[in-house]
């Protein structure tokens, strides 16, 4: 696939809000632009979302096109990867297509609607108007993983599996048989929440302009649909299977410190995957990005083959690089366990940029072995 790289366009008009945006990108989003203009030198202007942003490409896109993107790196320079089955000219008509434009200016953090709920100043507001009990949102709030038990195998799996990625597999796997589905997924708890916000606004006659009360729950309402949006992009993307049998899964998954909420982002990928003869063959890659307090932004690539695993962590901040590279041997103990072969195991002070996710990950495997 071809990549475009965007560039910040100068406009002034209606770029007010282009750094915050370009701030919210993660790697795996998938996006839709319009080419709504193109220069004789072959710089493009894109629509997405209310913005304009100038870029290039490498291979032809001509005026009116419908770029599906997918963001696959965030630095030094954002860059796109053209998703389209062709980019010459408009995007086929497929079934998802409606739905997917109605899905992508509606993204939003999935920990927004999270930090509404449970932030003092608003929290007693919203359960009275939505009749609710501060059991009910402790039970939302419950879903979410602590930070300190990430590190454990069990409970990362289960963040991951309550994550709302794969909720409606499961709902389809009890329509040919009995079963109750599983408490504690995330994206059905918000999109239970959604229906009692919009039932609530439903059945109010209060004029909009003038009532404080509907916008709270006005405000409530776009955060929750934005998250759920964020949400079935995800979804909608990992069912992108390449012609080896390659996929990628993207997840934000909230996590709790203390009394606060962050996010995790995780993005896993899979290649080579030819037929069931080739498990031992497979590459996998996992990069686990965090920013808390204190310890800063943390990234965490990993490749794995079979039971081979190599490791590098990056370190914002130069302290905690060092306490990482003191207790390396805890980590790979904690691997080991698990029957893993720890190749390479490295923690650097800095950032990964997340580019190098997709061309530096030889110099994280141990070929002698």
């Amino acid at each position: 696939m071809e990549e475009i790289k965007l560039t910040l366009n100068t406009a002034p008009v209606g770029q007010k809000g282009l750094g915050l945006w370009l701030q919210s990108l993660r790697v795996g989003q998938i996006f839709r632009m319009t080419v709504a203009d193109k220069a004789p030198s072959g710089v493009l202007l894109l629509k997405v979302g209310g913005h304009q942003i100038t870029a290039t490409a490498d291979v032809p896109v001509h005026k009116g096109t419908v770029l599906t993107l997918e963001v696959t790196s965030l630095g030094p320079a954002v860059s796109l990867k053209i998703v389209n089955p062709s980019v010459q000219g408009a995007v086929p008509a497929n079934p998802l297509d409606g739905y997917l434009k109605l899905l992508v200016p509606s993204q939003g953090r999935v920990v927004e609607p999270l930090l509404t709920l449970i932030d003092p100043a608003q929290n007693a507001n919203i359960l009275s108007l939505l009749g609710m009990t501060k059991d009910e949102i402790d039970r939302i709030y419950r879903i979410l993983s602590k930070s300190d038990l990430l590190a454990d195998p069990g409970s990362l799996k289960r963040a991951v599996q309550q994550s709302g990625l794969f909720l409606e597999p499961r709902l389809l796997s009890l329509l040919g048989g009995s079963g109750i589905l599983p408490a504690g997924d995330l994206k059905a708890a918000l999109m239970k929440l959604l229906s009692r916000v919009n039932q609530i606004l439903s059945q109010s006659q209060r004029d909009r302009g003038t009532d404080p009360h509907r916008g709270v729950l006005l405000n409530l309402q776009e955060e929750l649909e934005g998250a759920l949006a964020t949400i079935t992009l995800k979804q909608l993307a990992a069912w992108q299977v390449d012609e080896r049998g390659g996929c990628v899964w993207t997840f934000d998954i909230p996590i709790r410190v203390q009394d606060a909420v962050h996010t995790a982002f995780l993005r896993v990928e899979r290649e080579n995957t030819t037929s069931d003869e080739d498990q031992e063959q497979q590459d996998w890659k996992v990069l686990l990005s965090v920013n808390l307090p204190k310890l800063g932004a943390i990234d965490a690539e990993l490749y794995m083959r079979g039971t081979r695993v190599s490791v590098v962590i990056y370190a914002e901040k130069i302290e905690i690089a060092k306490l990482m590279n003191r207790s390396r041997h805890q980590l790979q103990s904690g691997l080991e366990s698990q029957g893993l072969n720890v190749s390479v195991l490295r923690c650097h002070q800095g950032s990964s940029g997340e580019g190098k996710l997709g061309g530096q990950w030889g110099e994280c495997v141990d070929v002698e072995a």
